[in-house]
């Protein structure tokens, strides 16, 4: 049963991925559509860390609350409704407002997939956490595939909208098939009572929350701008623009999937220590001279970052849980409500440096950030379980 229930969570996460990056090589279209420049663009999509906030110091109370079938279930007709409207919006204001609400169901399907994949881990589904993220790359790189093919065949309403429907009754399917192995629920009394007690038990973990958050910025700001990148600053056409994103993220997945192999020869700290150098390294290489290697040099320098940031995340989220005495749903939210303030500042002077400085220089920030993650990995030592 745990085979099976473990291949199901993989596919709640590959779904998720489908589901939330189909839009990422479209930016360039949505943003024209917006009329906005690019440090306007940047902060824009930025604000959808409000409404994630909001969902990270809540939702991981409500999955321990009412279980995970109704939270999965609750996400995913929010997540899809939301990415449908944000598409058919041409408003400033509305796409706001709608990208706040984007924010928040992203976050409350992060948290309650990962609580699940730490449910079954403890289970017996080793390395499950890392793995699952694996899933999700996956999930995200057919999605960019299928962007890439429907650019210039596909209005960008059309393709979110279908595939939205698509997502949606794919992981309701998933969820109505292992419904009686999800979470538990395990009321409390008053659920406020409950959220306002473990808010106070709040624990900010500076090293786990910094070295997550040097960890995965370069996986943010490659998201948000690589596409962007290529096509403005390296003159590539819009069909092959979102290839070095696409790259990045096949050797995300070729990275989280070995990890069993790796934790096998070498320890997680010289893992996660290298990882940072190789992605920091290879991204400042291929965004400091696109004038040289062009495409191609772009290709093999992402490639290599996504390899080196891949098990980075999910490493500093699953120490996390072991050093935080409290269900893994709220442990998941307490941290990535850390994670998500921390990365909106960031992403506020990124867009702000690009505006003023340039994208080069810019994303040189994430990549130095990467290369810096050595310095936290001393969370890595072992500690008793909780």
């Amino acid at each position: 049963m745990i085979k099976r229930d473990v291949a199901l969570t993989k596919a709640l996460f590959f779904f998720f991925g489908v589901g939330i990056m189909g839009w990422v090589p479209r930016f360039p279209e949505l943003k024209a559509n917006l009329g906005v420049n690019n440090g306007l663009f940047g902060s824009m999509l930025s604000m959808g860390a409000f409404g994630s906030l909001a969902a990270l110091l809540t939702i991981g109370h409500l999955v321990d609350h009412f279980g995970g079938k109704k939270m999965l279930l609750a996400g995913q007709s929010a997540l899809s409704l939301a990415y449908i409207a944000i598409v058919h919006v041409t408003n400033l204001q509305a796409f706001l407002i709608i990208n706040i609400l984007v924010g928040f169901t992203i976050s409350t399907l992060h948290i309650a997939n990962n609580a699940q994949a730490f449910y079954d881990q403890d289970r017996g589904g080793k390395n499950l956490v890392v793995s699952a993220a694996g899933y999700w790359s996956a999930g995200s790189l057919l999605s960019t595939l299928l962007s890439m093919y429907l650019i210039g065949k596909v209005d960008l309403k059309t393709h979110i909208t279908y595939l939205q429907i698509f997502t949606y009754l794919a992981s309701v399917l998933v969820i109505i098939a292992r419904k009686e192995t999800l979470i538990p629920s395990n009321r409390h009394d008053r659920i406020s009572k409950s959220i306002l007690s473990d808010l106070r038990k709040f624990n900010f973990d500076w090293v786990v929350n910094f070295g997550l958050i040097f960890g995965i910025m370069l996986e943010f700001a490659i998201g948000d701008w690589s596409t962007i990148f290529a096509k403005e600053e390296g003159g590539i056409s819009a069909t092959w623009a979102p290839l070095p994103f696409l790259f990045f993220t096949l050797f995300m997945i070729v990275g989280r999937v070995s990890i069993s192999q790796l934790r096998k020869r070498f320890k997680i700290n010289r893992l996660v220590r290298f990882g940072g150098l190789l992605a920091g390294t290879s991204f400042i290489v291929g965004i400091w001279f696109i004038d040289q290697f062009g495409l191609t040099g772009l290709i093999i320098t992402f490639s290599l970052a996504g390899l080196g940031s891949s098990f980075i995340g999910p490493s500093f989220l699953n120490i996390a849980n072991t050093r935080i005495n409290l269900p893994s749903s709220i442990v998941i939210g307490q941290i990535s409500a850390v994670n998500v303030m921390l990365s909106w500042v960031l992403k506020q002077i990124i867009a702000f440096v690009a505006q003023v400085a340039g994208l080069q220089v810019a994303l040189t920030i994430p990549a130095l950030m990467a290369i810096s993650v050595g310095l936290f990995t001393r969370v890595f030592k072992p500690i008793p379980a909780k």
